[in-house]
C-alpha cells in the first residue's frame, strides 16, 4: 500500500486473502514506513517467548487472542477482545496466542530503519558520502585536463614554456667582459648600450703591473734622443 492512501481495512484484507494462507499467515501494509503495521490471521504456531527492541501495539479486528507476558519473574496472560487493544512496553518477554479464524493487527517500530534520528543520521552519512566522492574525482578530472593540453601541444609541435631550453652564453663573453675591463680604466665596469651584461674585475696585482709598465715607458719615450 502507498502512502497517503485513505483505503479500507478489511476491503484490503479481502483483496490480499490469498497471503494469509498457511504457513505465512500474514502481510506487511506499509513496506517503506519507518513503521511495521502487519495484519496477522490465527492461528499462530509460536508459542514462545520473545521481545522486541521497541513498543510493540496489539489490536484485535476479529475474535479474541491471549497475550502471555513475563512480569517481575512470574507469567501473567491477558486477553485482547475483538475491538481492544494492548501496548506491549519495550524488552518486555511476551508470547501471542491466536485461535483460528481470528484477525489482529499489530504495530511496532521498524526493526531495519530504527527510530526516526537514526534514519535521520543514515541519510545525513549518505549525503556526506557523496559529496567527498565527488571532491576526490575532481583532482583526476584536472590531471587529465592537464595531460590533455599537454598532447594537443605535442601534436601541433609546440611545447610548453617551462620545456623550452634557457639560452645559452657565448662562450668569448667572458673573456670579452674582460679585456674590456682592462682597457676601460683599470677593472671599472663598463657602462653603456653596448656594455656586457657580466665584466669579472681585474685582480689589484695586474692593475698595478700595467700602471707600473706604462709609467716605464712613458718615461723611456720622454728621455729618448730627439
Amino acid at each position: 500500500m502507498e502512502p497517503l492512501n485513505v483505503f479500507g481495512l478489511w476491503r484490503w484484507i479481502e483483496a490480499n486473502r490469498a497471503a494469509f494462507e498457511p504457513p505465512v499467515g500474514n502481510k506487511v501494509l506499509w513496506e517503506d514506513s519507518q513503521f511495521t503495521a502487519m495484519v496477522i490471521k490465527g492461528p499462530n504456531a509460536r508459542r514462545d517467548f520473545h521481545i522486541d527492541p521497541s513498543d510493540e501495539i496489539f489490536y484485535m479486528l476479529k475474535g479474541a487472542m491471549t497475550l502471555e507476558t513475563f512480569e517481575d519473574g512470574a507469567r501473567r496472560a491477558r486477553v485482547i477482545r475483538e475491538g481492544e487493544l494492548c501496548l506491549v512496553p519495550a524488552m518486555t518477554p511476551h508470547s501471542p496466542h491466536r485461535p483460528p479464524d481470528t484477525w489482529g493487527l499489530v504495530i511496532e517500530i521498524n526493526r531495519w530503519c530504527g527510530s526516526a534520528s537514526d534514519a535521520t543520521r543514515r541519510s545525513t552519512r549518505s549525503r556526506c558520502t557523496s559529496r567527498t566522492s565527488r571532491r576526490s574525482s575532481a583532482p583526476r578530472s584536472r590531471r587529465s585536463t592537464r595531460a590533455s593540453r599537454s598532447a594537443r601541444a605535442r601534436r601541433a609541435g609546440t611545447s610548453s614554456p617551462s620545456a623550452r631550453p634557457s639560452p645559452r652564453r657565448s662562450s668569448n663573453s667572458r673573456t670579452t667582459s674582460t679585456r674590456l675591463g682592462m682597457l676601460g680604466g683599470g677593472g671599472q665596469r663598463a657602462t653603456g648600450a653596448g656594455a656586457p651584461r657580466h665584466t669579472r674585475r681585474v685582480p689589484a696585482s695586474t692593475r698595478h703591473a700595467t700602471r707600473a709598465a706604462t709609467a716605464r715607458n712613458t718615461h723611456a719615450t720622454a728621455n729618448a734622443a730627439p
